[in-house]
């Protein structure tokens, strides 16, 4: 093969190599731009349709209060770690919470009982008059 070939051979190759980056990243672009206008139609579509029924979007109430209760949380974890107390009240408070926290269990396992059992009778009862 003569230089001039060779020459000629890498120029296409290196043609083509760039010409196939180019097209991916213009592949990409166009994925990306199509994929963000389909969630502009949704989002305009949601907003239309509730602006033509006189509604419009409700901020949910959850978020604000999820994050006043993972802030009380923090801050009694931290006045816990950090309140100066000897470690024979610090033991016996552990043993109310455990004490406090397997009552409660208790609780919740005896009203699961009590609901389960009434479903089963509600439920006997409707394919008894059936």
């Amino acid at each position: 093969m003569s230089i001039w070939n060779r020459d000629l051979a890498s120029q296409v190759i290196g043609d083509l190599a760039s010409s196939s980056r180019a097209g991916l990243d213009d592949f990409g672009t166009q994925v990306e731009r199509t994929l963000n206008s389909w969630r502009n139609i949704e989002r305009r579509g949601v907003d239309s349709l509730l602006d033509r029924m006189g509604l419009q979007r409700r901020p949910s109430i959850l978020r604000p209060v999820l994050w006043a209760m993972a802030g009380a949380v923090l801050g009694g974890c931290v006045v816990h770690v950090l309140a100066p107390r000897a470690g024979e009240t610090i033991r016996v408070g552990i043993e109310k919470l455990r004490q406090a926290r397997d009552w409660a269990g208790s609780r919740a396992s005896e009203a699961a009982a009590t609901v389960n059992s009434a479903v089963h009778h509600a439920n006997n009862e409707t394919h008894e008059s059936a």
